[in-house]
Parts: C-alpha cells; sequence; structure tokens
C-alpha cells in the first residue's frame, strides 16, 4: 500500500493512492515539508542517519500537527548521544550513477552529543533525442546531490534538548507534464537550508516540549522548449521560507485499570516567498515580473488517549486558522477506537 517513485522532483512516496502533498512527514517528531512546493525529497535524509521508518495509513491527529490526510511517515534518525560510531555506505550503478554517505558521533561530555553526517549523489545517463527541425542530438539527463547535517543533543535531568542543522545542494532536470505544460525545467541550482530545536521537560507529572524551526529555499531554473535545450523559454528565480514553532503539554494519568494521557497543542506558522520570473518570447523583448506571498497560520488541538484492558480509544479536535482570512479556518477530528486481544494482535 507504500509506493515510493521517481517525481518531477526528486524521490516521492504515495500511501493507498494519496499524494505526497497529503502524507505527514515527521523526521523525530518535526513535521517536514518543502517551502513553497509543499512537498520534501525522502532521498535527502542521509541513510546513514535512518534507524527506524514507520508507515501509518490512517489519517494524522491534529495534535500531530497541520496536514496528514493521507497517512503518516515517521523517521528517526540516530541519537547523537550514544558510544563513538561511524556508518558509511556506498552504491553505484551503470547507468552511471553513484551514492555515497558516511555518518559519525562522538560524545562531547557525560551528557552532550553530537552527530555530522554528509552524502552526496551524483548520475549522468544519456540519451538520443530529435529536435523539432529534425536533426539529432544527445540529452545528458545529469543530476548533483549533496547534503550535510549537524545534531547536538543533551539529555540529562534537567531534561533533552536538540538542535539539527541540516543543508543540500542540487541540480537536476524535471521531464515535461502531461497536463500542465509542455517545456522542460532545468534546475540548475537549488539550495536548501533547516535548522530545527526543541526540547522537553517533565515537571509535576506534566510533559512540556517546545519546537521552533526555520527553512529557507532558493532555487534557479530554465525552462526549454525540447530536449535539445536550444531555445530558452523562462527563467525564474526562488526564494521561499517556512517559520513556525509549537509547544506540547501532554498529562498521563492512571485510576485503577484505566490509564491515559490528556494533551494539547499550540502551533504557529507562516510561509513566505518571493518569485522572479523572465519570459524569452520570439520576436519580443524580455519581460519579467515579481511577486511575494506571506501566509501566516495557527493551529490548536485537544485530545486524549484512554487505555482499559484490551480496549483502548483516542480522539483529538482542532481547528486551523489563516490570520489574514480568519474566516476561512476549518476544524479537524479524529477518534480511533481500538481492540488488543493479545499483545501481537491489534485492530483500530
Amino acid at each position: 500500500e507504500v509506493q515510493v517513485r521517481q517525481g518531477g522532483m526528486g524521490i516521492r512516496v504515495d500511501l493507498r493512492g494519496a499524494k505526497q502533498f497529503s502524507v505527514l512527514l515527521l523526521i523525530d517528531g518535526a513535521p517536514v515539508t518543502e517551502p513553497y512546493f509543499g512537498i520534501y525529497d525522502v532521498s535527502s535524509i542521509p541513510v546513514t542517519d535512518i534507524v527506524e521508518i514507520r508507515v501509518q495509513l490512517a489519517p494524522a491527529s491534529p495534535l500531530e500537527g497541520p496536514g496528514g490526510d493521507g497517512g503518516i511517515i515517521e523517521v528517526t534518525t540516530l541519537r547523537a548521544l550514544g558510544s563513538k560510531l561511524v556508518h558509511g555506505r556506498v552504491v553505484g550503478g551503470s547507468t552511471p550513477e553513484g551514492e555515497a554517505a558516511l555518518t559519525g558521533r562522538t560524545m562531547l561530555s557525560d551528557t552532550v552529543g553530537v552527530r555530522a553526517s554528509a552524502g552526496a549523489r551524483l548520475a549522468d545517463p544519456s540519451y538520443p533525442v530529435t529536435a523539432t527541425d529534425g536533426s539529432h542530438a544527445h540529452f545528458g539527463d545529469s543530476a548533483l546531490d549533496a547534503y550535510g547535517s549537524l545534531r547536538v543533543e543533551y539529555g540529562g535531568e534537567r531534561g533533552h534538548f536538540t538542535t539539527d542543522l541540516a543543508y543540500s545542494h542540487r541540480s537536476f532536470y524535471i521531464p515535461p507534464s502531461d497536463t500542465t505544460g509542455n517545456l522542460l525545467q532545468h534546475i540548475t541550482g537549488e539550495d536548501a537550508v533547516r535548522l530545527v530545536a526543541g526540547g522537553e521537560i517533565e515537571r509535576q507529572r506534566l510533559r512540556i516540549a517546545v519546537g521552533v524551526y526555520g527553512e529557507l529555499l532558493q532555487r534557479a531554473t530554465d525552462e526549454f522548449t525540447d530536449y535539445t535545450l536550444k531555445t530558452l523559454a523562462l527563467h525564474q528565480d526562488l526564494l521561499s521560507g517556512r517559520f513556525g514553532g509549537a509547544v506540547n503539554v501532554d498529562r498521563p494519568f492512571r485510576a485503577g485499570g484505566l490509564s491515559g494521557t490528556f494533551s494539547a497543542r499550540l502551533s504557529v506558522d507562516t510561509d513566505a516567498a518571493n518569485v522572479l520570473q523572465t519570459a524569452f518570447v520570439m520576436d519580443t523583448p524580455p519581460y519579467t515580473s515579481s511577486a511575494w506571498q506571506i501566509a501566516p497560520y495557527g493551529e490548536l488541538a485537544v485530545g486524549g488517549k484512554l487505555r482499559w484492558r484490551w480496549l483502548s480509544a483516542e480522539a483529538a479536535i482542532g481547528a486551523l486558522v489563516p490570520f489574514a482570512t480568519p474566516s476561512t479556518s476549518w476544524p479537524d477530528a479524529k477518534v480511533v477506537i481500538g481492540f488488543h486481544p493479545h499483545p501481537m494482535v491489534s485492530i483500530n
């Protein structure tokens, strides 16, 4: 029920027919999307960082953040706390293509650890093509991905705190679309930076988790009329960002054979983008257009989980409010009933 495929802008994941726009991607509990496009190339996560991947086919709860009506993919990466470790991986093919990744971690003190990762992928297949005038040429479908990440993690009696910094650079081609246009797009350079910082503490049976993040994406695109790359139709420069933060509060309880957790989540996010386009039309001078877009929004959600013997229940309700147009806010809710007759059997 999970399909991993090559999309126009990288590797895409579909869940039971739901496209990645409807899939909530969580990396170590933090929602991850690409600014402006709203998707994320999952292959940019260093494979040597990945410890576990969990797929949930049911829609996301409002307590997990906006989005996820098609399902959830949770990626758990290697912690910075732990014994010294170096993990490397190299693969190659005759296309030609090759990929390498390296991850290492070490402890700076008894409570502070650091993890660093780097990797790259290079592909350069070539195909014969025919121009509109009948001439023949070769198209080099070259692609370059380079990425790196750094994590600093603290774990002690005061709580647990983590800071992640990631950077990636890509260049690649996007083939023409069957429905939205017939131009070949060449991403001559795409740079992305992501910073996530957060922590959690427990006080008087309350678990309080706070996180903030920021993402920047800069992309330069050339669009050509065919695979010979002779005629440039459009050049686009994109600068976009996404910034936000969230607070989660959990309160576990137990009364006799009944146990559960009450939870609340408040998040505020802002998307901003500027698109600068220069179009080249035959027999007319090039013309340029530019536009800024800013879209702040917030979400509040409350809910809880209950467990009694072999029965469980989970319910949450929330509302997302666009600050620019509050009248267009909409509610979201989720209810799950579970039966657990045996530790190896669970029905939801």
